[in-house]
């Protein structure tokens, strides 16, 4: 039998040459062996060792028609340019043999190699083509914070074809780029570092690329360092924000377009972008809405190619509020009779008091300044009071209002108290008049004004009148009773008040007391008849007063003819026992009143016979 051996990748060619030669029907009785194309070596690596020579590994070829016994060689091509031309460099006719070192090239310049597998007449496809120069660094394209535990690194793949791995790089405390960990898969694009510590600190992280060759020293790495943006949040007591700081993002140099601040849940998940900043901020102040008292932030770093993203670690920061009390009610303002002012108000004591001040005016609300610091009664009491004595309440109607502040002088205030002036005066016509400035408390509805009079210095009021809320003065009538000395006066304001916390009750509010001690008046006649009806010569005195009283009559001589000092005698026209003649005469009355003005009266009286 005739057989024809033909290489795999020109088969077709001997074929059809064959077919041409002996005719389609001629090759009937014969058999063709062809031989495959055996598989390509894998070769590992290419690396100049310290004698300067070039060491290059490789594996026996997958993928392909196993030589066996028709192994005929390996064939090593080298080219100083990865475009060729490739010369070659060796035939290495082991089968078993996966290392060749190369002692004839010169690798001061960068080689190229690869090789083929020959079995018999067939030649595999050309291995991978590489070079003496070490295995390209992945380029690095974030570093992103997972969970404050754990960092991401992502890259892009080395470009170097005997890449077989990565070590990975994480800065210390001093700035050294330590190995964490290697990767022993030439198409891994990222890597997750559980052992770092993002929410402490910033994490720097470089990638070198190592090929398939043991003992050999990984090639540089990616040199551009990258660092993970770490926020961190503070906060000033009694300032409703949290100022917010963060590092900047190292890796993309110029190639960062800015930051956005994001506002997250307790878990990281996110809320709202609060705002995108510029790359030179690196601060931002966030205002705590009313009613909230923390939040949670992270930063994410946002690269110019609008796809990759960095993000920081995440932080939450709370306020120091302290609480304030819901309510301060004003419940009463009262004028003693000794002219010291007492308040009474309810406040709440559900949460913890810090102080209390009062504040007054002499005049109205708008003009109220603090007056008194009111020290806190223990235990706590929700019902407190307070006892004005620097009061001139005959001159002014005080304003008051309790204000409560916290250790960050945040204030509570009540609503506002004034108290009612009264005034009186003598008309001169058996009438005091009276008029009072309104009664004012919030919370509180006026219900009436009842005014009492009590006789000076018996201090025994009686109700005297009712009066409408709207209704601010009174005239009381004295009539003809010109024995008492004067009245004292005082107004009583009833009123209904309610406050927040349910207190409801009707209570009433005095004004300060006012005395009126009546002018006495003198009336002096200007004849009299001792044997007519008018019989005897003495004033008539509307609310005497023995005290310091002098009469006196004189006749034209300037004789003293009578002297009394009791307002209750007269001058009966007789001296020393005799008739005194009827004519004119001289008299002089004098008199203190109560509140020590002398009174005087001069002037003639005609003594009719």
């Amino acid at each position: 039998m005739f057989s024809i051996k033909l290489i795999a990748h020109n088969t077709s060619f001997f074929l059809l040459f064959a077919l041409l030669l002996f005719g389609g029907a001629s090759l009937l009785p014969y058999t063709a062996t062809l031989q495959a194309q055996p598989a390509a070596p894998n070769l590992q690596c290419v690396n100049i060792l310290l004698s300067g020579n070039v060491q290059l590994n490789w594996a026996p070829g997958t993928g392909g028609t196993n030589c066996g016994a028709t192994f005929t060689a390996y064939n090593i091509y080298v080219a100083n340019n990865p475009a060729g031309p490739f010369t070659l460099l060796t035939t290495i006719p082991d089968a078993l043999q996966t290392t060749f070192v190369d002692a004839t090239s010169n690798p001061t310049t960068t080689l190229y190699y690869y090789m083929e597998t020959q079995c018999g007449g067939a030649v595999s496809a050309p291995s991978q083509t590489l070079d003496t120069q070490p295995p390209v660094a992945p380029v690095i394209t974030t570093a992103s914070v997972l969970n404050n535990n754990t960092v991401q690194l992502n890259w892009l793949p080395s470009s170097s074809p005997e890449t077989a791995g990565y070590i990975i790089y994480r800065a210390d405390i001093n700035g050294n780029y330590i190995p964490i960990d290697t990767l022993l898969n030439p198409a891994a694009t990222f890597y997750q570092d559980a052992a770092a510590q993002p929410g402490t600190q910033p994490e720097a992280y470089k990638i070198a690329s190592f090929d398939g060759c043991t003992n050999v020293t990984p090639g540089p790495d990616n040199g551009i360092p990258h660092q993970t943006v770490h926020l961190t949040a503070g906060t000033t007591d009694c300032l409703s924000e949290i100022t917010l700081n963060w590092t900047k993002y190292r890796g993309w140099g110029t190639g960062i377009s800015g930051y956005s601040l994001i506002l997250t849940d307790a878990n990281n998940v996110a809320i709202s972008t609060i705002a995108d900043l510029d790359t030179a901020t690196t601060s931002f102040t966030y205002p705590i809405p009313d009613g909230e008292t923390n939040a949670c932030f992270r930063i994410v770093a946002r690269r110019d190619n609008n796809i990759d993203i960095s993000n920081s670690n995440f932080v939450c920061a709370s306020i120091f509020i302290p609480e304030a009390p819901d309510f301060i009610c004003l419940t009463n303002i009262t004028v003693g009779q000794n002219d010291s002012i007492f308040l009474t108000w309810n406040i709440d004591t559900s949460v913890p008091l810090n102080g209390i001040r009062i504040r007054r005016s002499q005049t109205d609300s708008t003009a109220l300044t603090n007056y008194a610091d009111y020290t806190l009664p223990s235990p706590i009491s929700a019902t407190m009071n307070f006892t004005d004595t620097n009061t001139e309440t005959r001159r002014f109607a005080y304003t008051y209002q309790i204000q409560h502040f916290n250790v960050c002088n945040q204030n509570t205030y009540s609503g506002i108290a004034q108290t009612i002036r009264l005034r009186a005066r003598d008309q001169f016509n058996l009438t005091n008049g009276l008029d009072w400035t309104p009664f004012y408390l919030t919370n509180a509805t006026l219900l009436n004004y009842n005014i009492y009079r009590s006789i000076i210095n018996d201090n025994n009021y009686a109700l005297l009148a009712t009066l409408p809320p709207n209704v601010l003065e009174y005239e009381d009538p004295l009539g003809q009773d010109t024995g008492v000395p004067g009245y004292c006066y005082r107004i009583e304001a009833i009123y209904q008040i309610a406050c927040p916390d349910g207190f409801n009750d009707m209570l009433s509010s005095f004004s300060n007391t006012v005395c009126i001690n009546q002018a006495p008046r003198i009336f002096v006649p200007n004849a009299f008849a001792p044997n007519g009806i008018n019989n005897i010569f003495k004033p008539i005195i509307l609310y005497p007063n023995a005290d310091g009283y002098l009469m006196q009559v004189m006749n034209r001589w300037g004789e003293v003819l009578f002297t009394t000092t009791n307002p209750d005698d007269g001058w009966d026209g007789n001296f020393k026992g005799q008739l005194a003649p009827q004519g004119v005469y001289a008299y002089y009355i004098t008199m203190k009143t109560p509140i020590g003005i002398t009174l005087e009266r001069k002037g003639t009286v005609m003594l009719v016979r």
